[in-house]
């Protein structure tokens, strides 16, 4: 995605999305892509609405006409992420469902966002590649990192339940979980 010029932005569907992600649990997962118009909509994974097992391309289209692209968010279930280009508007919107079956990568290069669920795809676009060391130390700590932040410095993960708005130059990382979970400490008897 330009992010000096979201209006002459591309779309590869063939450059981010991996054959083990279409394959997860010996499935095959075909991407579905569809121009409404002026909005494109690009979808990967499993997914239903709440209310509509059988739900399609033209169900996320008509959620994100009607309310927008915090409702999809709200509403979608599943292990997917989506992609929207409104052509209109000149918004794109990249969006992570909330169990993280693969990671998204993204980073910036030469004023372009480029994301994939491939590491290597994303590298192979950088002109040049260094190691984040805090990442590799909290790695090789823990055997995980829970942040977004990779092992490969400037290269970051789209996290469960964020998404990624490019409104005009540049782009926002945004934040959504629709639960609101509190902890109410009860008394303790007969200690």
């Amino acid at each position: 995605i330009d992010l000096n010029n979201p209006r002459e932005s591309t779309f590869d569907e063939s450059f981010g999305i991996s054959e083990k992600f279409r394959q997860q649990k010996k499935r095959t997962l075909r991407p579905q892509s569809r121009s409404f118009g002026n909005v494109f909509i690009y979808v990967e994974g499993t997914y239903f609405i709440q209310g509509h097992p059988s739900a399609g391309l033209e169900d996320i289209y008509n959620i994100y006409v009607s309310s927008g692209v915090e409702e999809i968010q709200r509403r979608v279930e599943g292990l997917f992420f989506v992609y929207i280009h409104d052509r209109d508007k000149h918004h794109h919107f990249l969006l992570n469902n909330r169990y993280q079956l693969t990671h998204l990568y993204y980073t910036t290069v030469g004023g372009q966002l480029i994301f994939s669920d491939r590491l290597q795809s994303v590298l192979s676009v950088m002109p040049s590649v260094s190691p984040h060391f805090p990442s590799i130390a909290n790695f090789l700590a823990n055997g995980f990192n829970v942040s977004d932040q990779t092992q490969v410095a400037d290269v970051k993960k789209l996290l469960p339940t964020y998404r990624i708005e490019v409104k005009g130059k540049g782009f926002e990382l945004h934040h959504f979980w629709p639960e609101q979970i509190t902890f109410e400490r009860k008394p303790f008897k007969n200690l």
